[in-house]
């Protein structure tokens, strides 16, 4: 019986220490740190905003696609370079939430297998509001009415799957990549 605690606990300390040492390649054949220069240059790309020092880039583009993925945002620190990267599928004609929930499943059995276990997942609907079976995406947009999310990782570095509510029947599934660079990138924002 000791044996198999001690075989139990260790594969949760494993797991563990896995997912604290995750450090995710940029997705879409981009590379943490390329500069916007070699975003605007490289890619066929639309710069859509700037905030403090992040420039907000849509990638129409990149060097590769995922096929349920339609679009894609590139955020580069002006001095640091790419450090975050957002990929979006619109989920449109779904009240019930049900070809949202099968990508968001079937994403989340994809990034497990890569990351192991998510640090933290929630999957829930109907906390306030919002509780018809019909207004999946009006709760997820709803603050406190339910969240579709994982995240694999650690503070300074994430991979996070959610759904995103927009109105009724209409949302988003978004995987972001957040790099040890964005988390650097935020500290310089806060330190000037």
């Amino acid at each position: 019986m000791k044996n198999l605690k001690f075989i139990f606990l260790s594969a949760i300390l494993v797991s563990f220490f896995a997912q604290s040492n995750l450090n995710p390649k940029a997705p879409l054949g981009l590379t943490w740190g390329e500069k916007k220069e070699q975003i605007e240059n490289n890619y066929d790309s639309k710069k859509m905003r700037q905030k403090d020092n992040l420039t907000f880039y849509n990638l129409y583009l990149p060097p590769l696609t995922l096929p349920d993925f339609t679009e894609y945002l590139a955020i580069v620190d002006n001095d640091i370079g790419l450090v975050k990267v957002i990929l979006s599928q619109k989920i449109k004609n779904d009240a019930y939430g049900i070809k949202g929930k099968e990508l968001y499943f079937k994403y989340k059995n994809v990034l497990t297998k890569k990351y192991n276990e998510p640090t933290q997942s929630m999957e829930k609907i109907g906390n306030r509001l919002y509780k018809g079976s019909d207004e999946f995406y009006q709760c997820l947009k709803y603050n406190g009415c339910g969240l579709y999310i994982s995240l694999y990782g650690n503070p300074k570095t994430q991979v996070v799957l959610r759904l995103v509510g927009a109105e009724r029947g209409v949302g988003e599934l978004q995987i972001s990549y957040e790099s040890e660079l964005f988390d650097q990138s935020i500290k310089n924002v806060k330190n000037k």
